[in-house]
């Protein structure tokens, strides 16, 4: 009986929050898991803005970054992206080099096997670079002329998948894991959704197009 009570109390909780019980289930039959492959920091021009923070921050930096996102055949999947940003620390070492400490986060869009993957992740992460970085230092001393990159811990914070058309109802998941291997440069990523479980659902009320297009 008190299991029964309890069981009665999540569905009403999940109730309330705009989704049913049954969208709890497992849905590994329906949304497949992906493959693919980007390139990691090290040796690569991925940086495409650098913003100096005030003073009252001192030595901290925002880096923007795009990647192309290959599939495992390391062709580019087309009209995907994987934009983000850095906010760093950085000091400069006695060898003339930089050592930058902070966060990533990444927004990875990715249309795959008739769906859209929409992933954010986040990491603690630090980078070596081979110069030294100051208030005049420019993408292009950052850009190719990162040697290491040290990755402290990785979670992905946000999973959603819808299927592109007129109707499509966009999925908010969980129990998705990442596996990652790093070879050559490239982090070979594996994102499994065989576990995987809707946590909320909204049904599209577009398209629509405002101006001209």
């Amino acid at each position: 009986m008190k299991n029964q009570s309890y069981l009665k109390l999540i569905k009403r909780i999940v109730d309330f929050q705009g989704f049913t019980y049954k969208d709890t289930i497992p849905i590994s039959n329906t949304i497949p898991s992906i493959a693919y492959v980007v390139p990691t920091e090290i040796g690569t021009s991925n940086f495409v803005g650098l913003v100096f923070n005030s003073d009252n921050e001192k030595n901290s930096m925002v880096l923007n970054y795009e990647k192309p996102i290959y599939n495992i055949s390391k062709q580019i999947i087309p009209n995907a992206s994987l934009k983000g940003f850095y906010s760093l620390k950085y000091d400069n070492t006695n060898d003339g080099k930089s050592i930058l400490k902070g966060q990533r986060t990444s927004y990875k869009y990715i249309p795959y096997n008739g769906y859209v993957y929409n992933i954010v992740v986040i990491v603690n992460v630090e980078l070596k670079c081979s110069n030294p970085i100051n208030i005049h230092t420019k993408l292009d001393d950052i850009n190719g002329n990162i040697e290491g990159v040290k990755i402290i811990n990785k979670s992905g914070i946000d999973f959603g998948v819808y299927t592109p058309g007129t109707i499509s109802k966009y999925l908010k998941l969980t129990n998705v894991t990442m596996n990652e291997t790093y070879k050559n440069g490239l982090n070979y990523i594996f994102t499994d959704f065989s576990n995987a479980k809707v946590s909320g659902s909204s049904e599209n009320i577009y398209p629509t197009i405002i101006g001209s297009i």
